[in-house]
């Protein structure tokens, strides 16, 4: 997922700075944009599920991202990220 330099300190200043909020904005409408197109067309062509909208699974995926980013620089000896990354796949992979 794209990422703004500096992200860690784009988000605490984020809801106290309207430029820095402005750019997070513009940021997540460009990177949903395209995890949403990229959704559909996997779901199209049957690779993701289709039981949920490219727009549901797309806002979930970035909510898992970000919260894994966060969480990993924390956690990073108990999570495995990698099977973080499975288990988001296993989410999005057709019944």
């Amino acid at each position: 997922m794209p990422r703004l330099p500096g992200d860690e300190h784009a988000v605490e200043l984020g809801p106290h700075d309207t430029v820095v909020r402005s750019l997070l904005q513009r940021h997540h409408a460009r990177a949903s944009k395209i995890l949403t197109e990229t959704i559909s067309s996997g779901q199209q062509a049957g690779q993701i599920r289709s039981d949920l909208t490219a727009d549901q699974l797309a806002k979930t995926i970035f909510v898992f991202a970000a919260g894994l980013l966060g969480t990993s620089k924390v956690l990073a000896d108990t999570i495995d990220a990698e099977e973080m990354v499975e288990s988001a796949l296993a989410l999005v992979a057709p019944g």
